[in-house]
């Protein structure tokens, strides 16, 4: 049974009249509607296989296995179907074309078995079976595709599902599945040393995880994960090259969380136990890793805390969120970070990714009311500011965020991005970037048209952030810290006085509306006035520019 159809039998769920955000303190972005059905529960369409075509296209999956390949197409193994059955086919979409290529697997056939063979050596009708419900996931550096773990049909027992421990890899060119390493069977957690690899090491079955990371040496690593739904607390290294799995971290105290100090790393710190996280790999090789849940059967205790990881030093620091169970979101207005904003509970948030300036994006989830345990699926865009280590709300459907829950999908025309599309509350998507660093979604879990009952999908969306958003996003708090600049007043009418430091090494200023659009260009004096007079009452940026770089602030015309 999948986490989801456990949390909401039995629950009333509340659903919200969908409306456009009427705030201005930041543009949402353009979601684009690119592939897919907007129908539920839709079967495949396989057309030949290793044939491209536009009307191909894959069931509407939950929690499927996904990888973004070396040469920026998409990838999309297994998952679970509507009648909560398991997939074994392998697609590929390039972005570039725009269709879907059933790549490997049987047609229409559910809860098929692995087929091992060989450990090691790869053939034609190897496959690791009907899978999904979190295997960690990734790419190495020759543009083989690797996973681990999951829920995949036994050949044998008493339970027709088992979390495993294997380890395969798919090589594109020969079209062919290997299994590389684990057992055929789920198998026991074999600690090791820590820090010490061995072949002997095991995880240990795991599901429920499909965030992972790798390192620069191609070695794979994740973290925590459900054994049958009861959350692990141990960071894993594994080597492809040799097989052997280390015990990097964790594995005490008991699975309780110990946060010490926010934002400073030490060896005493660890995020304890839990399951069903978002993760990123940080463009400067950082691990970062997002809430999940600390309890096991019964879904509860849901988390929204940031932890960082630093694989040079072995490490964790918390960084963002509540160091205890977590509450509702705290979202302060659009497109503006502070320590006070932080995504609320979240579990199963997997379309998650880093953008160029090493910012982290979230989007949906499932989050848990801890006033009455209802379950709610999320309609949020977040992103985790890196210059500033501060979180802000990027998107919400509805003016108030709060009541963004399970929300309803809006499609605009396919194909063109549109400010009325909106791919609505989801979770357990499969989540890509592409060749120019684009973001989209594939699938997932959600309810019916935003009420009723739980529906899979199969539809593919981008997004595009809005430039004046990324403007925010992209201060250098080095740069404020160093150089006072007053603006007075603001909210301003008419005039707007401008007050540097003399560290202030800014010589211009422009300012920008929410599109990025320059409407006025001006020197810069330690002290300056910009006359406001033919700007209508809204929000504007003040771009400053000099040989500190740029610095972004926010400007407030008419409104109080």
């Amino acid at each position: 049974m999948s986490p989801t159809r456990f949390l909401l039998a039995g629950f009333a769920l509340l659903c919200f009249v969908c409306a456009r955000p009427t705030d201005t303190s930041g543009q949402p972005g353009l979601w684009t509607w690119v592939h897919g059905d907007s129908a539920y529960n839709v079967p495949a369409r396989y057309g030949i296989r290793g044939v491209p075509d536009s009307s191909n296209l894959p069931a509407g999956v939950y929690a499927p296995v996904f990888w973004t390949g070396k040469d920026g197409t998409f990838w999309l193994y297994g998952g679970k179907d509507v009648t909560s059955h398991y997939l074994s086919e392998l697609w590929r979409f390039d972005p570039d074309t725009r269709m879907w290529t059933w790549m490997k697997g049987d047609s229409g056939l559910v809860d098929q078995p692995p087929t091992f063979g060989s450990k090691g050596v790869s053939a034609p009708t190897n496959s690791p079976g009907a899978r999904g419900l979190g295997c960690p996931a990734w790419t190495d550096t020759s543009g083989n595709l690797w996973m681990f773990g999951g829920s995949a049909k036994q050949r044998t027992g008493s339970f027709p599902f088992r979390y495993m421990s294997d380890v395969w890899k798919y090589d594109i060119p020969t079209n062919e599945w290997t299994w590389m390493a684990g057992d055929s069977m789920p198998g026991a957690r074999v600690l090791g040393t820590r820090g010490v690899p061995s072949t002997l090491n095991l995880p240990g079955q795991i599901g429920e995880c499909s965030d992972a990371w790798t390192d620069p040496d191609n070695n794979f690593w994740f973290y925590g994960g459900g054994v049958d739904f009861y959350p692990d607390y141990v960071l894993w290294r594994f080597n492809p090259q040799t097989s052997e799995w280390t015990w990097m971290s964790g594995g005490t105290n008991f699975g309780n969380p110990l946060y010490g100090t926010r934002g400073v790393f030490d060896s005493q710190n660890l995020p304890g136990q839990r399951f069903a996280h978002t993760s990123w790999t940080g463009n400067d090789g950082m691990f970062w890793l997002l809430g999940g849940a600390s309890e096991g059967l019964v879904y509860t205790d849901f988390l929204n805390d940031l932890w960082c990881y630093d694989p040079q030093t072995n490490q964790w620091a918390w960084y963002a969120g509540d160091n205890a169970i977590s509450d509702v979101d705290h979202t302060g207005p659009r497109c503006q970070p502070a320590d006070t904003v932080t995504p609320g509970n979240v579990i199963e948030a997997r379309a998650a990714w880093t953008d160029a300036d090493g910012n982290l994006w979230k989007y949906g989830g499932i989050y848990e009311n801890p006033n009455n345990a209802y379950y709610y699926y999320q309609s949020l865009l977040w992103c985790f500011v890196m210059a500033r280590k501060q979180w802000m709300l990027v998107e919400s459907p509805l003016p108030d965020p709060a009541n963004s829950l399970n929300i309803a999908r809006r499609f605009g025309v396919l194909g063109q991005p549109d400010v009325n599309s909106h791919p609505g509350s989801r979770c357990g998507t499969a989540s890509f970037k592409d060749r120019n660093g684009r973001f989209y979604l594939f699938g997932g879990l959600c309810l019916r048209n935003g009420t009723g009952s739980e529906v899979v999908l199969n539809d593919l969306w981008s997004y595009e952030p809005d430039p004046a958003c990324l403007l925010l996003a992209g201060i250098d708090e080095a740069s404020h810290a160093a150089a006072a600049i007053v603006l007075y007043p603001n909210p301003a009418h008419d005039r707007v006085s401008i007050q540097q430091s003399d560290a202030t090494p800014y010589t211009t200023v422009d300012l920008l509306d929410l599109q990025g659009k320059t409407l006025l260009h001006q020197s810069l004096q330690r002290d300056t006035e910009l006359e406001l007079n033919s700007l209508a009452p809204g929000i504007y940026l003040l771009q400053f520019s000099g040989s500190a770089g740029k610095r972004v602030e926010r400007l407030v015309v008419g409104g109080w």
